[in-house]
C-alpha cells in the first residue's frame, strides 16, 4: 500500500505540470492515469496467478 501511494505521488507530480501546460488534460489526465494503472494492476495479478498455477503444476508432477 505504501509503495502504491509513493507511485501515486510520483505520477501526480508528473501530471501537475502537464495539466498546467495543457488545460484540457484536467479530468481526462486522471481518467487516462486510472485506466493505465488499472491495466498494469490486472497484468501484474494475472502474471502472478499464472506463475502460481505453474508452480502448483510442477509440484503436482513431482509428487506423482
Amino acid at each position: 500500500m505504501i509503495v502504491a501511494l509513493a507511485w501515486n505521488s510520483f505520477i501526480d507530480s508528473i501530471l501537475v505540470p502537464l495539466r498546467e501546460k495543457f488545460a484540457f488534460l484536467g479530468i481526462i489526465g486522471y481518467l487516462i492515469y486510472a485506466i493505465v494503472i488499472t491495466i498494469v494492476a490486472v497484468l501484474i495479478v494475472a502474471s502472478y496467478v499464472h506463475f502460481i498455477e505453474k508452480l502448483e503444476d510442477e509440484k503436482d508432477k513431482n509428487s506423482e
